[in-house]
């Protein structure tokens, strides 16, 4: 079975997916945004999001723009569809790549099996949904960022580049997230400090021309319209609970998304629990800086959208992929009965300082 799963791996990861275009766009959301994408191929639009030629400002531009190709080729759900499954299935490459880099092949493997098989992750790689295309990019940009600790600042210009894609995706909320994993980064991990210093200037220059954009001409096309409509209701609205359809009671907040992360991660989490999935050192206690750093980029997205008054499931996504590696490094260096082939004996951590 080890032999299986390190061959295959990957074929296990897509297996969840397979017939998503098997059946109509279900979700109100869904219906949404392939009414706004054929509105927008009718018209010859790739600017404004439109419904019924109104403009409709409820998501930035990218998932549009990733998917007015394919749905123009494939008027249909596969069509529809699958930038979602793209974005997902990269996605679970990036997870490997970094997971791989900084723990083991291993710990990279058992990664890519928990997060593909998340419930959450699941839906949403099987939907026409804004939210894969947004946590792609945060992959890109956080993974990247943490190289760029390690030596290779220029990979710093990549981060600046895949965040500038983030808030074409969903908005200044994912500049808002990392932002905080980078402040609590440099708080938490002293020894990294010296390598902030370099290519923010150059890539702050990228990020606000990838953002520009978009941005700038849907602004110069809409005008305060846009500002009103996108950046105020949809973006401060939703952080400060304006809507109303989507608030919980002020007890549930805590549990909301803890709850969410659960049921996502089931029944992984439930060994992970038990492996102490949040210690951020060896079993040899010696420290681990890539564990921490994947610890900070786990909280900040829970802590974030616990805050914030609007509550909708998929919010939570950007979290599960630190945490899927969190599982899997805790599982297979902690856990007493879990055990993936002869490279993790349970007396010797393989894992990286």
């Amino acid at each position: 079975m080890q032999k299986i799963l390190r061959q295959y791996w990957y074929v296990l990861c897509i297996l969840p997916y397979l017939g998503f275009w098997t059946y109509g766009l279900s979700d109100l959301d869904e219906g949404f945004y392939g009414a706004v994408t054929m509105d927008m191929l009718r018209r010859g639009d790739w600017l404004t999001p439109t419904l019924n030629g109104i403009p409709w400002f409820e998501k930035p531009i990218l998932s549009y723009w990733l998917a007015m190709p394919t749905v123009a080729l494939l008027p249909n759900e596969f069509g529809a569809r699958l930038p979602s499954f793209l974005c997902t299935m990269v996605t679970i490459w990036l997870i490997y790549r970094f997971a791989k880099r900084q723990f083991s092949e291993s710990t990279a493997i058992v990664s890519c099996l928990v997060y593909s098989s998340s419930l959450l992750v699941v839906a949403i790689g099987r939907m026409m949904m804004t939210d894969a295309a947004l946590n792609l990019c945060l992959v890109i940009a956080i993974t990247t960022f943490y190289e760029s600790l390690q030596g290779n600042q220029k990979l710093r210009l990549i981060t600046a580049t895949a965040l500038g894609f983030a808030v074409l995706a969903k908005g200044p909320v994912a500049l808002v997230l990392f932002g905080l994993i980078g402040i609590f980064t440099f708080a938490r991990l002293p020894q990294f400090r010296p390598e902030f210093r370099k290519y923010w200037i150059v890539g702050t220059a990228l990020l606000v021309a990838v953002v520009s954009t978009w941005y700038v001409p849907a602004y110069l096309v809409n005008g305060q319209f846009f500002i009103d409509k996108f950046l105020i209701e949809q973006n401060i609205g939703r952080f400060a609970g304006g809507d109303k359809a989507h608030t919980v009671p002020a007890w549930v907040h805590p549990i909301y998304f803890p709850a969410v992360l659960l049921l996502a991660t089931a029944p992984w989490i439930g060994g992970a629990i038990r492996a102490k999935f949040w210690q951020t050192k060896n079993h040899n206690q010696s420290p681990n800086s890539a564990a921490t750093y994947t610890l900070i980029w786990f909280i900040v997205p829970l802590a974030f959208f616990t805050i914030s008054g609007t509550k909708l499931v998929h919010y939570i996504l950007p979290s599960i992929p630190p945490l899927a590696i969190l599982i899997a490094h805790a599982l297979l260096t902690r856990h007493p009965k879990f055990s993936f082939g002869k490279e993790f004996p349970l007396s010797v951590s393989m894992e990286r300082g």
